[in-house]
């Protein structure tokens, strides 16, 4: 969410914090099958891929935008995502191989990553509950990067260098903001704790 990311950028996120995460055995698992989620795309179309080491940069936005792609497609200006989704998600989020319809966020993450390699064009591989194996594509839409650029702009020089938490958008939010709360005593309503309030009350 949002307010991670503002936690995680501005050194708020704790090394304990971001080895609970690197334990899930979700992330473990993603981390591990992503090779063969890569080696399956090929199997599929004959197209090669091939890792990228390095965080993708771009001397036409700012220095802060920046991301990490799974794959390059060989020969083409095309990049590849790997997601190993889970059987609940999979049933609810995702469409037919060779639409866009995967999840908002997985969209979004693609479109950035176009954007950035002034791509036209990137799939994303998935393996669905499991047994199921599906490529998506999705086509870069210069009205949404330029919205992207716009939103990650504003996000950096308001929220980040300014020091103020976007709103809470998720209940874990919520959680961390709580985070030094005890129960039975009373909490000092900072400016956070005001903003997730309301956001609490909009969630439900």
């Amino acid at each position: 969410s949002p307010y991670e990311v503002w936690r995680d950028k501005t050194g708020k996120t704790t090394p304990e914090e971001k080895h609970a995460v690197a334990e899930l055995e979700q992330v473990q698992l993603g981390t591990l099958l992503e090779p063969k989620i890569a080696e399956m795309y090929t199997i599929r179309t004959g197209r090669k891929v091939a890792r990228v080491n390095q965080p993708i940069v771009n001397a036409k936005f700012p220095s802060f935008m920046r991301g990490n792609i799974d794959r390059r497609v060989v020969g083409q200006q095309s990049l590849l995502e790997c997601k190993n989704v889970g059987y609940h998600m999979a049933q609810k989020a995702f469409g037919e191989a060779g639409t866009d319809e995967v999840p908002e966020y997985q969209l979004i993450q693609v479109m950035y990553y176009l954007m950035l390699k002034e791509y036209p064009e990137g799939e994303l591989a998935a393996l669905l509950g499991g047994n199921t194996f599906r490529i998506f594509n999705i086509l870069f839409d210069a009205e949404l990067g330029e919205l992207m650029r716009q939103a990650g702009e504003y996000f950096w020089t308001e929220n980040v260098l300014k020091d103020i938490p976007p709103p809470a958008s998720t209940y874990d939010d919520l959680n961390s903001l709580y985070a030094k709360s005890r129960p039975g005593l009373p909490v000092i309503a900072t400016d956070e704790i005001k903003i997730a309030a309301l956001e609490a009350a909009r969630l439900r």
